[in-house]
């Protein structure tokens, strides 16, 4: 595979020793890893893949996309247009506030409350679930698109087929 010449210059500026030492962080890192939290992340992605909704205004979108009504995506252009347009991007900017307001009405309006989100069965101990919730959380926030409250994630066993993951609507 050829590296982009980016890349490339990148690579010239490390040292070999850079280079061995950065080698050796992502070993430790990969061997810091439990299964449990592997398991977790990997349940994250299978929700955002199956499971997880988003709107069709937000900068990503799922494969459980809502479509909101024609006035509302033109009123959030507007909005987004008006803030992006003021070039001065600081949270406090009255434009931000309005496009996040307005944001936050459509997914209360159209985004389930509590979104089950049933897996296959996960065989997770007690032992292990922190980890598991860990690797679900660092999932479900890395996806970006998530607009469910990762630190309070329900779990709970169904039968011997299913395990549903309850995400509850940031507030």
């Amino acid at each position: 595979m050829r590296k982009s010449k980016v890349v490339e210059r990148m690579l010239e500026k490390l040292t070999p020793e850079k280079l061995e030492e950065m080698r050796v962080e992502r070993d430790n890192h990969r061997k810091s890893i439990s299964v449990e939290y592997q398991l977790g992340f990997y349940i994250g992605e299978y929700i955002v893949t199956h499971s997880l909704p988003t709107i069709s205004i937000d900068a990503i979108l799922t494969n459980n996309c809502i479509d909101l009504l024609e006035e509302e995506e033109v009123r959030a252009r507007e909005l987004n247009d008006t803030w992006y347009n003021k070039k001065s991007f600081g949270n406090a900017d009255i434009e931000w506030i309005n496009l996040r307001n307005f944001h936050k009405e459509m997914e209360n309006k159209y985004l389930p409350h509590t979104l089950n989100a049933p897996v296959p069965y996960c065989n997770v101990s007690d032992a292990g679930m922190k980890e598991f919730r860990d690797g679900l959380r660092a999932s479900l926030w890395d996806c970006d698109c998530c607009h469910y409250d990762i630190d309070n994630i329900e779990i709970v066993d169904v039968d011997s087929r299913f395990t549903d993951i309850v995400l509850k609507l940031r507030v």
